[in-house]
């Protein structure tokens, strides 16, 4: 069955390159069926084009830059079914939630994708996907999705963007539902205080909001038309649930997202035409923006925000 191609990959390369790591089995365990479950749900909606593009598009700050070379929808994929998994525990202060001393040494993540983007640059996906079975299989992207209009629809928007931007219609809700559960989330203070120091790598996978977050998006949400910045989706998270659940109360309050390549709002999306690599730490984050290209294939809209962030934090 071609599904075995998809288990060959999980039992076999990922987890001979796992245990290589001296990692324990039952973590070991714990990725591959965070993985595959991962993997399958992408796959089985393939052939959906709007759907595979508006959720590939979160990747690709990453999957552009990653080698070896392949089509991009594949790069994009292994960011987002692979590389944005169980596997960040292991690569950051989380590591002691899987049994390590220390977090694994980064490099090794480049170990990991390029053997990920080799295996899968020449499967055929469609083929996959046109014989997967919905009652086979664990869908996690198609289940998330249905909690997010308006942010799965402005992720629609960015993934069909081929060019610098696209205006579209707001689409209507009915209440603010995230940003109640965000309201009843401070109330209760059931959160997770980050009290560690900022050199630290924190692990990005995780659903649980820090208690600065919380309230950095009630603040926002309290007037309309302010902007929460990040350099890059993967640097506000690599939980696609919780990149939808901070979009969402975003733009439930008529707030937008911008990225150093991205522009989103409820009515208008910005894109970088030449994608910048995504930073992996706030210095590479600060260092980017001094750079000269840092304001050049943007819409006027998109530069004129982007510009109004950098004399801010000037």
């Amino acid at each position: 069955m071609k599904e075995k191609i998809i288990e060959k990959y999980v039992e076999e390369i990922l987890y001979n390159r796992l245990k290589t790591f001296k990692i324990e089995e039952k973590y070991i365990q714990k990725m591959k069926e965070n993985i595959q479950s991962q993997i399958y749900s992408l796959i089985y909606h393939w052939n959906e084009e709007e759907f595979r593009k508006a959720i590939l598009v979160t990747g690709m700050e990453e999957g552009f830059f990653y080698e070896p070379e392949a089509d991009i929808d594949i790069k994009n994929f292994v960011v987002i079914a692979i590389r944005n998994s169980y596997l960040e525990d292991i690569f950051s202060d989380e590591c002691q939630s899987m049994g390590l001393d220390k977090p694994m040494e980064e490099n090794l993540v480049k170990v990991i994708t390029r053997e990920a983007i080799e295996y899968f640059k020449d499967v055929n996906f469609i083929e996959i996907a046109e014989n997967l079975s919905k009652q086979k299989i664990e869908d996690i992207y198609g289940d998330i999705i249905q909690q997010f209009p308006l942010a799965w629809e402005a992720l629609i928007q960015l993934g069909k963007c081929n060019s610098k931007k696209v205006i579209y219609k707001t689409k209507e809700i009915k209440e603010k539902i995230m940003t109640k559960k965000l309201d009843k989330m401070y109330e209760n203070m059931k959160i997770v205080d980050v009290k560690k120091n900022l050199e630290e790598t924190q692990s990005g996978i995780h659903k649980e909001l820090s208690q600065e977050l919380i309230s950095l998006l009630r603040d926002l949400s309290k007037e309309e038309g302010n902007i929460f910045y990040a350099d890059c989706f993967k640097m506000i998270t690599r939980n696609f649930e919780k990149l939808l659940f901070i979009m969402e109360i975003l733009l439930e309050n008529k707030n937008g997202i911008l990225t150093s390549n991205y522009l989103i709002t409820d009515s208008y999306i910005g894109k970088r035409a030449n994608i910048l690599r995504a930073a992996h730490t706030n210095r590479e984050a600060n260092e980017k923006i001094k750079g000269a290209d840092f304001l050049s294939g943007l819409s006027k809209t998109h530069r004129n925000i982007l510009e109004g962030y950098i004399n801010i934090i000037k």
